[in-house]
């Protein structure tokens, strides 16, 4: 660390992230060893008050380091719904921008990461469901889209179709046939974006999937030839389409 007391150290966050694309030799390496301590703390600390410092490092961090935030802020977004703990909207948004500082789904490594996320913003939204709570109902659909939205612009996929993908999707389907015009539109927006981002399962389970909803309707209609009965076409016909 004796040349890191060569040069000044920067006195924020922003200062860091302003001098760090300038940066060479000695002083790049100064100001890296700098963010490999500071991403320590972030670990060591709780995420939740340092969230707009952690979330503005994570541009400069190497992959390691990356993937300690992307961590922290899921551990965070995890936490607290077992006691009914609402969580900080500011966390969502911070933890959707982590998210976009990936170049591509690689940089953010296994989906195993989000996963347990999506299944707890899930849970939460039920929750409040449950207990009549639209307001946070609103806000969780709101970042939650903001998150998805990521997710998909970045290329994440393979998250679990049934035991993640279907859940929330079913989740978010009610919510746009809701009264209250903010959450509907809010919901209808998630539900785009989720829609976006593809789940495990293969192009033939799906087929094989909806095989029964298309192969009854029409051996309906097959049923139907020999004998010439409309009305039978006429009862089958919103099964096919």
């Amino acid at each position: 660390m004796a040349d890191y007391l060569l040069y000044s150290e920067p006195h924020s966050t922003s200062d860091l992230l302003r001098r760090w694309p300038r940066a060479q030799g000695k002083e790049k390496a100064a100001l890296r060893a700098l963010i490999s301590r500071m991403v320590h703390i972030f670990e060591d600390d709780a995420i939740s008050s340092r969230m707009i410092e952690a979330t503005k490092l994570s541009s400069a961090v190497d992959p390691d380091g990356y993937h300690v935030l992307l961590r922290n802020f899921a551990n965070e977004v995890i936490k607290g719904r077992a006691d009914k703990t609402v969580i900080d909207p500011k966390v969502l948004r911070c933890f959707a921008c982590i998210i976009r500082q990936a170049s591509d789904a690689s940089h953010v490594g296994p989906v195993a990461v989000l996963a347990p996320v999506l299944r707890s913003l899930t849970a939460r939204l039920d929750d409040a469901k449950e207990n009549s709570q639209p307001e946070t109902q609103h806000q969780l659909v709101y970042t939650l889209s903001v998150i998805l939205d990521a997710m998909g612009d970045i290329g994440i996929s393979g998250i679990s179709r049934e035991n993640i993908h279907e859940p929330l999707r079913q989740s978010l389907k009610e919510l746009q046939d809701t009264k209250e015009p903010r959450l509907a539109q809010s919901a209808s927006y998630a539900y785009q974006a989720l829609l976006g981002i593809s789940n495990d399962e293969s192009t033939a389970a799906a087929v094989w999937r909806h095989a029964s909803d298309i192969i009854i309707p029409l051996a309906k209609i097959a049923g139907a030839v020999p004998n010439f009965d409309p009305s039978r076409f006429v009862d089958v016909t919103p099964q096919v389409m």
